[in-house]
This record gives C-alpha cells, structure tokens and sequence, in this order.
C-alpha cells in the first residue's frame, strides 16, 4: 500500500509542477512588455524609450525635448530620434512648439534636424500662427531654424507659401526666402 501511494505521488508532483510552469507563462505573457526590433549595427551604444532633455536658462526651462526613443551610436555625436515634440520658451515670449516623426538630435551642440516621415513637420509659435514643412533644423550658434524645401505658413489672417524659411525665434523675424505667394483676408 506505502508502494502504491509513494508511485501516485511520482506521477502527481511532476504533473502538478508542469500545471504550474504552464500557468506561469501564460501569465506572463499577457503582461509582455511592448518592445521594438532594433538593428544590431556592431557599433551600437544606446537605446532609450521616452526620451526627455530639459535645458535650463538661469532657472527657467529654455528647451523641453522629448522623443518616444531615441538611439546613440558609440562614437556619434547625434541620437536617432522618433516621434518628437520640442518646445522652445523665448523669455517672455509665447513658446514654440516643433513635432515631427523623425530626426536627429545633438545633445552636446543643443542642435537637430527633424524631417517628414509620412506628415510635415508641424511648429505652432503663438499668436495662432502655423509652419508647415518637410524638414527644419535648428542651429544654436545661430539661433535659427532653417527649412531646406516647401513652407506654409499659416496665420489668422493669411497665407504664406513657399520655400526655404529661415527663422530667429528669439527675434521673431521669419523669412520665406523663394517661391513666395501670399493670401491675405479681412
């Protein structure tokens, strides 16, 4: 009888164990984390999720960037950044806001290029004024942006298009250097 109850056990406890490793990753995998494929390159340093870089002026926030992920390259200046969204606070001035699905971004020189993917890259800068284009770049010695292809400019009155913007946002003065056609309304 001590024969037939320790061989019932032999056959229950792996069972029962099996039972609960099955268990086990069924529940696990309902709470999987989201992850991305990323391609190894060799040379891979980085790569980090919900990217956020706030840059200080005295004690005021200048620049707040954020980017969904972002990947440094080991001995690259620039990040590969996804998904971004800048906002830039002159003092005293309304923010401008820049989103764009793509780009890159230089931590060091405070400096990125961003460029359409699928959508314009959009920047709302106060006063319900909108850009519209394919690529901007922000050069910090500078302290402009700089659209290389198609601009529209909309603001509550009127329209400008073109090419080729240039724009110091500390100063407010937005150029629209080629191809220029404006609508305007009262």
């Amino acid at each position: 009888m001590a024969a037939y109850r320790l061989s019932k056990w032999v056959f229950i406890i792996p069972f029962l164990f099996l039972v609960l490793v099955v268990v086990v990753i069924s529940w696990r995998e309902g709470k999987r984390v989201e992850t991305f494929d990323t391609v190894s390159l060799g040379n891979l340093s980085q790569r980090l999720d919900h990217l956020q870089v706030i840059r200080l002026k005295g004690e005021d926030i200048e620049w707040d960037i954020r980017a969904k992920n972002a990947i440094i390259y080991k001995d690259e200046e620039d990040a590969i950044v996804n998904d971004i969204e800048i906002i830039y606070s002159p003092g005293g001035g309304a923010p401008v806001k820049l989103t764009g699905e793509k780009g890159r971004y230089n931590i060091n020189k405070n400096t990125f290029f961003v460029e359409k993917q699928e959508k314009d890259v959009d920047i709302s800068i106060g006063k319900g004024i909108f850009i519209k284009t394919g690529n901007v770049e922000w050069l910090e010695d500078k302290r402009e942006i700089h659209s290389h292809g198609k601009v529209y400019l909309k603001g509550k009155k009127f329209v400008l298009e073109g090419e080729e913007l240039v724009a110091n946002i500390d100063s407010g003065r937005y150029e629209i250097n080629k191809n220029i056609r404006a609508t305007l309304w009262k």
